[in-house]
């Protein structure tokens, strides 16, 4: 194929959350993140697919002008919100002919501008079928919950340790054939817009993590009064338990029958997201924000 990866970027012209950049200036947002983008991808050939949902006319040249000199599509969509942008991005990546790997990118993230071989690594795994998907989001969340305490699996090459976990967000690299092989289940999302489950049944960590209760906690009840086990659950994975739940309710299928996908988290991370609390950690992101040309 022409291109090295395929990339599905989808931009909207209002400001979700508390970024931690760039918080009340969406275009400045976008060139920039775009920006950081395109100086991790030095060492390869990219095609972008630019999804502007209800974007200004006036924003439209600027935005490519950020693109530099990488080749790119422009898809105007009008007013289609998260959820729909994110069955565009499908939809182009599938129909796509321009490469084999995919990748799927959203606008409020930030990437390592001094990292530009994490997508060449990231190839080279799934192209040797090590891992299924890749996210390049080491997200904190990773550290802070007890859901997320669970054997892993990691791959340790020259720049960075891999590891497995149950979930990321939309940001993510993949194939197209397992993009193709798994389109019904990410295509769940246009419906009803949460990633957690989704995530969950493909990769069936946890799946069954309901079981998996510690009787021995009672500090948070009375001393007299004994847990019952939806009381435990929501001790132990207050908004997990809500996607395990979800998770069997729509995918219990897939669940029992499908395979188990990997996938593969950077540490350290390659991007950022810019939610303010959802920050990656090991690296200085005031250095790589202050240092994008």
């Amino acid at each position: 194929m022409k291109y090295d990866i395929a990339i599905a970027y989808r931009c909207y012209p209002w400001i979700s959350k508390t970024p931690k950049y760039r918080s009340t200036d969406k275009l400045g947002m976008i060139i920039w993140w775009l920006k950081s983008m395109i100086q991790c991808l030095w060492v390869l050939n990219p095609k972008f697919f630019i999804i502007a949902d209800w974007i200004p006319d006036e924003w439209k040249d600027k935005i490519i002008q950020s693109l530099w000199k990488c080749d790119y599509e422009y898809i105007y969509t009008d007013h289609i919100w998260n959820n729909w942008t994110y069955g565009k991005q499908i939809e182009i990546l599938l129909n796509q002919n321009d490469s084999e790997i995919v990748y799927f990118a959203e606008d409020d993230y930030l990437y390592n501008v001094y990292d530009n071989v994490w997508r060449k690594e990231g190839i080279e795994l799934l192209k040797n079928k090590k891992a299924d998907f890749i996210s390049l989001f080491d997200h904190p969340w990773y550290y802070r919950r007890y859901f997320h305490k669970y054997k892993k699996d990691f791959v340790v090459t020259k720049n960075r340790i891999r590891k497995t976990e149950v979930n990321t967000c939309c940001t993510f690299m993949t194939t197209k054939t397992t993009l193709k092989n798994t389109k019904d289940a990410f295509l769940k999302y246009t419906k009803w817009c949460c990633d957690y489950p989704m995530w969950l049944m493909l990769t069936k960590i946890n799946a069954y993590r309901f079981f998996d209760v510690d009787y021995r906690d009672k500090l948070w009840v009375p001393n007299n009064k004994k847990l019952k086990l939806s009381q435990r659950l929501l001790k132990n994975f207050p908004g997990e338990s809500v996607a395990l739940w979800m998770a069997w309710l729509y995918w219990w299928k897939h669940i029992l029958f499908w395979k188990k996908y990997k996938l593969y988290i950077p540490v350290p991370s390659v991007c950022t997201h810019l939610e303010s609390e959802d920050i990656a950690p090991l690296i200085d992101w005031d250095d790589v924000y202050n240092d994008i040309n």
